[in-house]
């Protein structure tokens, strides 16, 4: 048995499943492999990035250097925002910040970063992150072991591992806000990008996974049920909480202002 991370495709797949009651999307994905997968983790990842340069619209990206893997690379690299997308292992950014060879990146959430030190070496912190928001993992459980298994202690081994997403995003938002008031004592800048430039990102974003479903016709089945289900709910979670670009405006904002103003 090996944890191991979510391919994109599976993702996707989880994701839509896990909110619709069914997992027929994930059916097959593993079974080639003779292997069951199981979703082990959820935690919060890259909500912020951390910068050098103030930005707030998607121009203020142009010319920097920024660490972030995968999607991040394929987005920056697109004419709307016209910057270098770098990959550095996640051990050798502290160095890259100090040192000026990466100018921003995306490694964690605000608890870890701070934990990392880049509260240290950059000036900013970005909000909201616009890779990766969330982070899943499964365990892969070889086939006929998980056959030899009960019935029971099947479920047992599926609801257990179920449970322990919400304890490690739990865990990780409380230990994300209090981490924000140490930043905050250090002198860092919270900024918050403009709703143009987050709406540029999803745009980018969704015009590559369009065209790379021209390409792969498992991928299009996919992303055509997540973009359906995102498109379904948007609207209802929109009318349940107040968008947060509202609260925070665009640009700088204080942590500790922003906290009186929600209570």
């Amino acid at each position: 048995m090996i944890a191991a991370h979510y391919t994109w495709e599976e993702a996707i797949a989880w994701t839509y499943d896990l909110r619709t009651g069914g997992e027929a999307a994930r059916a097959g994905l593993f079974d080639k492999f003779g292997v069951k997968s199981i979703l082990w983790g959820y935690s919060v990842m890259e909500q912020e990035y951390v910068s050098n340069k103030l930005i707030i619209e998607a121009k203020d990206f142009k010319g920097l250097n920024f660490r972030g893997v995968g999607w991040t690379g394929f987005v920056l690299a697109e004419p709307e925002f016209g910057a270098s997308g770098i990959v550095i292992p996640s051990a050798d950014v502290y160095t890259a910040l100090q040192t000026g060879v990466i100018d921003a990146c995306e490694v964690g959430n605000v608890f870890s970063n701070m934990n990392n030190g880049f509260h240290e070496v950059c000036k900013y912190g970005g909000w909201p992150g616009m890779h990766q928001m969330a982070q899943t993992s499964s365990l892969l459980v070889y086939g006929k072991k998980w056959e030899s298994l009960t019935p029971d202690m099947q479920r047992i081994f599926e609801r257990v591992c179920s449970a322990r997403p919400a304890r490690t995003n739990a865990f990780n938002i409380v230990e994300c806000a209090r981490a924000m008031d140490r930043r905050e004592a250090n002198g860092n800048i919270e900024v918050r990008e403009s709703p143009a430039a987050q709406r540029t990102w999803r745009e980018v974003s969704w015009r590559i996974a369009d065209k790379m479903g021209e390409k792969s016709p498992a991928f299009k089945e996919l992303w055509t049920k997540m973009k359906d289900y995102m498109n379904t709910t948007r609207p209802y979670m929109q009318i349940q909480a107040p968008s947060k670009a509202q609260v925070t405006g665009s640009g700088i904002f204080k942590w500790s202002e922003l906290k009186k103003k929600l209570k």
